[in-house]
């Protein structure tokens, strides 16, 4: 069989670490990349290479974290069977089928050769039995990615290696700690690739031309050329690429892990600075008052039972312009209370300051008595903290006490001093962003309680602030519309039978 056309000519659409990938042999390969590489699309030509220059048919596992991301990659091999020299007379010398593997839906292409390639999703017991080569793509994401890896190696026993890819998720995995192994050459006939965004960005296209070598053509050029026909802006050079990828990222931990394969810690590190914290706190007699009817209030309740507190927060919304204001009027905490009595009290507090809206955490012991409220006051709704939730909420207290000017008033006391630098930042397997809240901390009798109720507070502001924005737009629009007169209506009308 006909091999590949010019490999020089396949070889000048990709980058030099792209093509020290494709020529690596090792046993055992890991790459730990940056986002958007290109790399399943060089995956797909690096096994099909495998498999037209192999002397002896052998087969090739391709594992995608799912369905979807596996016919990505199916698409990229059939692409590139277009660009390879593998038809002859315009028939196909390949067969496409799909086959059940262990309840994995799994897509076989066979050679004539006697070689197949199986794309299948995340499926560790499809792995079981088989020998080959094995390639595992997203490996930090895989729910159990060490229970893989301990069935894949075998598979390499007779001939085959083990590739597995990645971008990481942090350091608490076992795609991290695999890495680590091979940087340290603790694992035999394994290597490491690194591929970042610096030294994609720093790279050009290498081919030979007449026996010389030729470069041109970058990273960038491509970007740059996706971009023109679509009728974007163009970048001057990579370090204006490079800025904007870093000022784009949600933090500089994040975007160091997504492009520069540098993990980001799971280890915890404060959510709010005693600097930014300072900003914000005012004397307590400067901002407490009693309710004033008409004014814009907004509460947040965080339910507690024996060993948290059940904190009630209420903000006054003083904004005057598109820049927001929220003073803290009124705080009280609730310690080992009975729901019962817990209840009266907060329908007592609700009732005297009739806040627009009132968001109630609803998770664990606190859901009886939010579901007990939100039927009582139209203006209550219950919320639970859930993993989804809870980064949210913390983030968008965080960028309102962060905001410059001013936009958040709480008071200056010890227990919610401590309530707020309670907050612990960390970054959770899946390489996101998330908080928690150590127990009990300091001398507050508080696990972050205050600081709750003042998120739940901020959330009822914000779902109000926007529902108001439409109300007034659409009361504007209506006001702008020509009035349209009514139909006089006969008088005999009003007394039909």
């Amino acid at each position: 069989m006909q091999a590949i056309l010019n490999e020089n000519q396949l070889f000048n659409t990709m980058l030099p670490s792209q093509i020290d990938y494709v020529l690596n042999d090792a046993d055992i390969l890991g790459v730990e990349k940056g986002r958007q590489q290109g790399f399943t699309w060089v995956s797909a030509y690096r096994v099909l290479r495998r498999i037209f220059t192999s002397p002896i048919p052998q087969d090739h596992y391709w594992v995608s974290r799912d369905e979807f991301t596996a016919k990505l990659f199916l698409k990229e091999v059939l692409l590139w069977l277009r660009v390879m020299n593998t038809i002859h007379n315009h028939q196909k010398e390949f067969k496409e089928e799909i086959i059940d593997t262990k309840n994995a839906q799994t897509f076989k292409i066979t050679f004539s050769c006697g070689s197949s390639i199986y794309v299948m999703s995340s499926s560790i017991d499809g792995l079981v039995g088989k020998t080959g080569h094995i390639y595992i793509d997203e490996a930090a994401v895989h729910k159990d990615f060490e229970r893989m890896y301990a069935i894949a190696e075998p598979c390499a026993t007779w001939g085959g290696s083990l590739t597995f890819i990645s971008t990481h998720r942090s350091k608490q995995n076992f795609f991290y700690k695999l890495c680590d192994r091979l940087r340290k050459n603790e694992i035999i006939g394994g290597e490491l690739m690194t591929i970042t965004l610096e030294r994609i960005l720093s790279e050009e296209f290498i081919w030979m031309e007449d026996g010389q070598e030729v470069r041109g053509g970058t990273y960038l050029d491509r970007v740059n050329a996706r971009n023109k026909l679509l009728g974007k802006d163009l970048f001057l050079d990579a370090q204006e690429f490079y800025d904007k990828k870093k000022q784009n990222s949600s933090s500089e931990e994040i975007f160091m892990q997504e492009y520069m394969c540098i993990p980001a810690d799971a280890e915890a590190t404060q959510a709010v600075t005693e600097e930014d914290l300072s900003k914000v706190m005012f004397p307590q007699m400067d901002l407490f008052h009693s309710p004033k009817p008409g004014n814009k209030y907004y509460a947040g309740i965080d339910i507690g039972r024996n060993r948290d507190l059940t904190v009630v927060w209420i903000c006054e919304d003083v904004s005057t312009s598109r820049q927001p204001m929220l003073i803290t009027r009124f705080i009280e905490t609730m310690s080992q209370t009975e729901f019962s009595t817990q209840e009266k009290k907060l329908v007592k507090i609700l009732q005297q300051w009739k806040p627009r809206h009132c968001v109630i955490d609803g998770t664990n012991v606190g859901a009886m008595l939010a579901e007990n409220l939100e039927k009582r006051f139209g203006f209550c709704e219950m919320t639970k903290f859930t993993s989804t939730t809870r980064p949210k909420y913390i983030s968008a207290l965080i960028a309102y006490i962060r905001r410059d000017p001013v936009a958040l008033k709480i008071p200056n006391s010890n227990t919610v001093w401590e309530d707020f630098l309670s907050v612990q930042r960390m970054i959770n397997k899946r390489g996101e962003e998330d908080f928690y809240i150590p127990t009990h901390t300091g001398t507050s009798n508080s696990h972050g309680d205050r600081f709750i109720a003042m998120c739940l507070c901020l959330q009822a502001f914000r779902s109000k602030r926007s529902l108001a924005r439409y109300t007034i737009e659409r009361e504007e629009g209506e006001k702008k519309a020509p009035r349209v007169q009514p139909r006089r209506q006969n008088v005999r009308d009003k007394f039909r039978y």
